[in-house]
């Protein structure tokens, strides 16, 4: 699992299985397999409580972690090609954040082959082009002054083949750069 979120760091498993009757772990899964079934970016806290019976207050609790440290699963491009999402809030200001991208010498450390962007707005976005000409574009959601949420989108990509590569690739990038500038 990414890094824990507030409420990962609240709610424990124990406490989350005794409540629901499904640990974090269990909630993902039906959330990825939902998002499979219904095509759309995650389900909605509403859904969640007509489908599985919880109450509104677990329903939002449970979507509101999935947003917080997860990877949302693959979607098909009008083009054909595929493209998927990352997202992870990091526990740093905006600036700090952004300096994991803009500066070389800290995205050498968890980004080394990227050299240029192909665009950048300072304070709110790159863009670059990985190594396989494919595009990856990120947004910087400041989320408060000591949290900024990092949202990636890899697109163009030409094979599910890569697709979960990419997942997990990102997954665990993002994950270093928090380590990094935490």
């Amino acid at each position: 699992m990414p890094q824990k979120s507030a409420i990962l760091n609240r709610v424990s498993d124990e406490k989350l299985l005794a409540e629901t009757g499904k640990n974090w772990t269990e909630w993902f899964d039906i959330i990825e397999k939902l998002m499979l079934q219904f095509k759309s970016n995650k389900p909605t806290a509403k859904l969640l409580s007509q489908e599985f019976g919880l109450e509104d207050y677990w329903a939002r609790t449970i979507i509101d972690s999935f947003d917080c440290c997860n990877v949302s699963l693959p979607h098909e491009t009008k083009n054909t090609d595929f493209e998927i999402t990352a997202t992870l809030t990091i526990e740093a200001p905006l600036h700090i954040v952004e300096q994991g991208f803009t500066d070389v010498s800290l995205r050498r450390m968890w980004l080394p082959e990227i050299n240029e962007f192909k665009k950048y707005n300072t304070g709110k976005n790159v863009r670059f082009e990985w190594t396989d000409e494919t595009v990856v574009n990120v947004n910087f959601y400041p989320k408060n002054a000591k949290k900024c949420q990092v949202s990636l989108q890899h697109t163009k990509i030409k094979d599910q083949e890569h697709i979960e590569h990419f997942k997990k690739e990102w997954k665990t990038r993002l994950e270093l750069l928090a380590l990094i500038i935490s």
